[in-house]
């Protein structure tokens, strides 16, 4: 269970990632009114990051690492399970909170006719840039493959 469960999390975040960067486009560079398409993807950011975060808390509940750490009472002083409860859990929570407070105010202020959101729009900046900086990527200390199979 534990080598589907951490496939599934590694493939969803491309998910993730790719509606991440519509909406991040949309909001950085497009002024203009939101398409159907760019409503979409913003209204089901947030749900795709509730189900990577879930399939993350599932992933940390079933890990071996983090499970003996636990036991042993070194799950902050063992330097990698650190980094998956805390460096990487930590800001991927925050960033699902910034992601669905984000999409809160900028759909009511679509609704309300207006289209811009300042707090909405740096809510959900903020959310993107911490998911991009959470990931662990190849290149970091604690990086994984892009592709897991």
């Amino acid at each position: 269970m534990y080598t589907w469960m951490l496939i599934a999390h590694s493939w969803w975040r491309w998910g993730v990632v790719l509606l991440a960067a519509v909406v991040l486009v949309h909001l950085l560079f497009m002024r203009g009114a939101w398409r159907t398409w760019e409503e979409h993807a913003l209204r089901f950011f947030p749900i795709a990051l509730d189900v990577q975060v879930l399939l993350g808390v599932a992933l940390f509940a079933v890990s071996p690492l983090t499970g003996e750490a636990m036991r042993s009472g070194t799950l902050f002083a063992n330097e990698v399970a650190r980094f998956w409860s805390m460096e990487h859990a930590l800001p991927m929570v925050l960033a699902l909170v910034l992601a669905h407070v984000g999409q809160k105010r900028l759909r009511a202020a679509l609704a309300a006719g207006n289209q811009s959101s300042r707090a909405g729009r740096w809510l959900l900046i903020g959310a993107i840039l911490l998911l991009l900086a959470s990931i662990p990527w190849p290149v970091m200390p604690n990086g994984r493959p892009l592709f897991r199979v």
